[in-house]
């Protein structure tokens, strides 16, 4: 499948904010899931098609119901530090967020990222009923190796090859999951060319 590749810039503002970490002497910790600690911060991502300004981002904020508990910490900070300046020939740029002491209790940075502006596929996934038909005639631990290897272990190759040999039939599909149960060793025979929908 020949995809035309279309590059583009976008600009990712990374927002930060660590301040219960600095109001308890500790070093501030990316959290990854929900730990429990003041150390611990969540860096929040907003993603723009050109430069961001600091007017986008409030416009942003506006619109999304869950960062109305900055409008009293974070936002009030921000609108007191400079904002981060890009172009494009530049790659990044950075703000540390200084509180009214002068600590470090935040960063908002902005970075220029590539996308590739690929094709959409489509057709990619199969039927509980197709599924079923590609598992006619295994019984036992090979049915139940069958029901595993489609369901989960190698779905996405399945998917993978559906889209490859543009299989838009039932019988196409159906033929490619009995395919991969025979290269696992499921299923004794390769499928027919034609496989019976029915």
């Amino acid at each position: 499948m020949n995809t035309p590749m279309k590059r583009e810039d976008y600009w990712r503002l990374t927002v930060a904010h660590w301040e219960s970490a600095v109001e308890a002497g500790l070093r501030p910790v990316i959290a990854h899931g929900f730990p429990d600690g003041d150390q611990y911060y969540h860096p929040h991502d907003f993603d723009f098609q050109s430069p961001p300004s600091r007017e986008d981002f409030l416009q942003v904020c506006g619109q999304l119901p869950w960062t109305s508990v900055w409008d009293d910490s974070l936002l009030p900070m921000i609108e007191k530090n400079d904002w981060p300046m890009i172009d494009f020939c530049v790659k990044a740029s950075y703000v540390d967020l200084k509180d009214d002491q002068g600590r470090t209790v935040g960063r908002l940075e902005v970075r220029r990222h590539n996308q590739y502006q690929n094709q959409s596929y489509g057709g990619c996934f199969f039927s509980i009923d197709e599924r079923d038909k590609a598992l006619r005639g295994l019984k036992g631990d090979k049915l139940k190796a069958g029901f595993e290897a489609l369901n989960t272990t190698y779905e996405n190759r399945v998917r993978e090859r559906i889209i490859k040999e543009e299989a838009y039939t039932e019988v196409e599909r159906i033929r490619i999951m009995q395919t991969v149960l025979h290269e696992l060793g499921i299923r004794k025979s390769k499928p027919k060319t034609q496989v019976t929908s029915v």
